[in-house]
């Protein structure tokens, strides 16, 4: 294999995981919006911030990964208990 074809291979592997990402992150929106609008937005929360909040707490096993989606979603679930309490 050549330097182009490793780089144009390494180049697909990006663009179907930033792929992968943005349509997880379109899916989750998606999601949110349907269940703000149908009202169940809060009784989803009941259900699933016990667990993400668990998850964002426990310490990581793999040290290299998690800590930014930790840190991110303990950002998320801090802001949300502030908009709760205004």
């Amino acid at each position: 294999m050549e330097a182009h074809d490793v780089m144009t291979l390494l180049l697909v592997r990006f663009a179907i995981v930033a792929g992968g990402i943005a349509l997880l992150a379109v899916a989750a929106f998606t999601v949110l919006v349907v269940l703000k609008r149908n009202g169940k937005q809060v009784d989803a929360r009941r259900y699933v911030e016990p667990v993400v909040r668990s998850w964002a707490q426990s310490p990581s096993r793999r040290r290299r990964r998690g800590g930014a989606a930790k840190f991110a979603t303990r950002t998320v679930l801090n802001h949300l208990d502030r908009e709760d309490r205004r």
